[in-house]
């Protein structure tokens, strides 16, 4: 995937997801929440856009090894979050499975009753826990 196309592929799955709210801090930093928690992270780092999302910690490990554009979390928890750079292997197919796995890895820790009402909202499969 092409750097200028990351963020705003990454930002249109993420804000089509229940209860998906987006925050902008700066230009070069934005990020959409899920119920206060983010969920993906979208930064430019050395002018480069990234996109940083929370992942099982097995999960992260298995996609740094296969994926050269997948690194571990920048500025963030290296076991649960990963981040995802342009080019290569990624594309759009890749990047929506990622950033709905990220959002259903947050969700899967907000309390029961909440995460009940979002899924009457989502067609998107359950996490894997």
């Amino acid at each position: 995937m092409k750097a200028e196309e990351l963020w705003d592929q990454a930002r249109a799955v993420a804000l089509e997801l229940p209860g998906a709210e987006p925050w902008v801090y700066s230009p070069q930093w934005e990020a959409v929440k899920v119920c206060g928690k983010w969920f993906a992270v979208m930064v430019e780092v050395r002018d480069t856009p990234v996109v940083n999302l929370a992942v099982l910690p097995e999960d992260g490990l298995a996609l740094t090894q296969r994926y050269a554009e997948i690194t571990p979390g920048w500025h963030m928890n290296k076991d649960r979050w990963i981040s995802v750079h342009p080019g290569g292997e990624v594309d759009l197919d890749l990047l929506k499975e990622l950033v709905e796995e990220s959002y259903l890895n947050v969700v899967s820790r907000l309390p029961k009753l909440v995460r009940q009402k979002l899924a009457r909202h989502s067609n998107i499969h359950q996490p894997r826990r």
